[in-house]
């Protein structure tokens, strides 16, 4: 009933919506995992120009994380704000039970599905694969 309301909406104001669909899940991997410590230190050196002369550089690289999938759609990444808590609880090779929902644009005139929302994924064994969400 909700999306049918979003969906009622967006065409009654004659704009383009994003909706997401209802959750949805299927079975995958974990491809590979990534981390990049994080990095900072300084150096000098010479600035050449109407204004030269030394330079201090500072460096600040902040830690990063990544996560892999594969699933039926292919291989996708997840490194935003997500990545360093997937990249505590998998590790490369854990199946997973992927848990997802299609993005749709709504026009007046057309529904169209344009993207896939990875919502969260639950690692899985074959004795417990039915049995999480």
């Amino acid at each position: 009933m909700k999306y049918f309301i979003i969906t009622l909406l967006v065409l009654l104001c004659g704009c383009t919506k994003r909706v997401e669909g209802p959750a949805k899940s299927e079975y995958g991997e974990i491809y590979d995992t990534c981390f990049v410590p994080k990095g900072h230190g300084s150096g000098t050196g010479w600035s050449y120009g109407k204004n030269g002369g030394p330079v201090t550089t500072q460096v600040d690289i902040p830690e990063r994380y990544a996560v892999v999938f594969k699933c039926e759609h292919g291989k996708f990444v997840i490194d935003d704000d997500r990545a360093k808590s997937l990249y505590s609880r998998f590790s490369k090779g854990d199946k997973v039970k992927i848990i997802y929902c299609i993005v749709s644009e709504v026009t007046k005139e057309s529904t169209n599905a344009v993207d896939l929302h990875f919502i969260d994924a639950y690692k899985v064994t074959t004795i417990n694969a039915e049995k999480n969400p």
